[in-house]
């Protein structure tokens, strides 16, 4: 069995995708598969993949779908994998020499350990060789990684391989296509009943791009709310509150504060009680749901409000 699926998503990347290439043609350990599967991309994505599988340097598999969105790519990549561990990699980032070699020692280390932990969770460097997160506490510790984000531990992005098996119990969910569904779904999924080991080294490089931050921030916007970025932000909140019902009872403020954004976001993308309720897997969450619902829709209401206003609002002369 190979070692590790290496799954990109991409979608018109052909101008970043050879950086992916590279990086992984560099890994001292081969044992992995590449697993490109393509959004549905028009550039020459397709012909630049099938150069490099004539190359020979790095194990790919190609595989193309219509373009419907990352969520969906991800799903497929799910039921493709057949490997120990799985891995995400965006198209624009890139992994360090070492990083399969130093996740099969820590994989391998911690079956020998007994450790029931279903994932590994690394630190990354940025593009211009700086630190892109802080250092862990400790070298290595086990931990749920909803715990560490409500804890503070975990400020920036952090990248995780998943024990293979695990992953495939989870899916996105597939009732809204071409949207931003939040990639932190699967650690928090992953994770919801089992721990992760945390290893203090930086095996991936994460590539800053203004573009997709300025994106991802002007979900908010009032212009784009109803284009799809309060269903973003849902989903978001949806994540946290689903899959981290186990510490409800011990952040309670916290949780207070993102039911009550659940319900706001739910509001704003149209998104009705019964199907918001459904969509809770624990009765707790359900139940703080339903507490917050008038301060979430009190929420949504000012936010539309103060939205209108902005839209309304003439520019003023110089």
């Amino acid at each position: 069995m190979t070692f590790l699926t290496v799954f990109t998503p991409t979608y018109n990347r052909a101008h970043t995708l050879p950086d992916v290439y590279r990086s992984l043609a560099e890994q001292t350990d081969k044992d992995f598969l590449w697993l490109i599967v393509d959004d549905g991309s028009t550039d020459e994505t397709a012909a630049q993949v099938a150069r490099w599988q004539s190359e020979g340097l790095v194990p790919i598999r190609y595989v193309f779908q219509e373009n419907a969105g990352k969520h969906f790519a991800f799903n497929r990549a799910i039921e493709i994998a057949d490997s120990e561990l799985f891995e995400c990699l965006d198209s624009d980032d890139m992994l360090k020499p070492r990083c399969v070699e130093r996740l099969k020692y820590h994989w391998r280390r911690m079956r020998s350990e007994n450790s029931q932990a279903k994932a590994i969770c690394f630190l990354l460097s940025d593009s211009d060789g700086g630190e892109w997160n802080e250092d862990f506490s400790e070298d290595e510790f086990e931990a749920y990684f909803a715990e560490k984000v409500c804890d503070g531990t975990l400020r920036a992005d952090v990248w995780l391989a998943f024990d293979t098996e695990a992953i495939k119990r989870h899916r996105y969910l597939e009732k809204w296509r071409k949207i931003y569904f939040p990639d932190a779904m699967m650690p928090y999924a992953v994770s919801a009943d089992a721990k992760v080991r945390f290893v203090n080294e930086r095996l991936g490089i994460y590539r800053w791009n203004p573009a997709d931050a300025e994106r991802l921030s002007n979900f908010s916007r009032p212009e784009n709310l109803r284009r799809g970025g309060a269903l973003s932000l849902f989903l978001g909140n949806w994540i946290r509150l689903n899959y981290a019902g186990r510490l409800i009872r011990k952040y309670p403020v916290y949780h207070l504060k993102l039911a009550t954004q659940y319900d706001r976001f739910a509001d704003l993308a149209n998104i009705s009680l019964k199907e918001r309720i459904r969509m809770l897997d624990r009765k707790d969450a359900r139940l703080l749901a339903v507490l917050t619902l008038i301060p979430g829709r009190l929420a949504s209401w000012l936010t539309v409000l103060k939205h209108r206003r902005e839209l309304n609002a003439k520019p003023r002369a110089d």
